[in-house]
């Protein structure tokens, strides 16, 4: 995973465990946010929160895959369903096309899924057991 979604991930964390604290503000990330920027709620109530991935017009989309949806914040702040259904996606991942890629728990496999869609279901994995 590439350090900018690692960091992302990780602000992310950081603002949905700060949203509720009076005048939370966030610490210093380099090349990220600076130090006091204001933590502005936009909306709570997810479970499961992971794989936060920043869209081409500035928007973000991230699972709740307790849901079995993927959410999307578009650039004005506009919450919504961008993906819901069979999958249970957990991490979230670009491909080099720009195709959105994610785990899909229930499935056991890695998709393609866009707005709406599972697109494609494939490299399915066997379970592990003990050695």
């Amino acid at each position: 995973m590439s350090r900018p979604f690692v960091v992302a991930g990780v602000f992310l964390s950081f603002c949905f465990a700060c949203a509720h604290a009076e005048d939370a503000v966030t610490p210093a990330i380099a090349g990220v946010v600076r130090a006091g920027t204001p933590i502005e709620l936009v909306k709570d109530g997810f479970e499961a929160v992971e794989g936060p991935l920043p869209l081409p017009d500035g928007g973000l989309i991230f699972t709740n895959n307790r849901a079995a949806r993927i959410v999307q914040i578009a650039p004005d702040g506009a919450v919504s369903s961008w993906y819901e259904g069979a999958g249970g996606a957990n991490a979230l991942a670009r491909t080099p096309a720009g195709d959105v890629v994610g785990t899909l728990t229930e499935n056991l496999a890695i998709g393609v899924v866009k707005p709406g869609v599972l697109v494609h279901s494939s490299l399915s994995f066997k379970r592990l057991t003990a050695w």
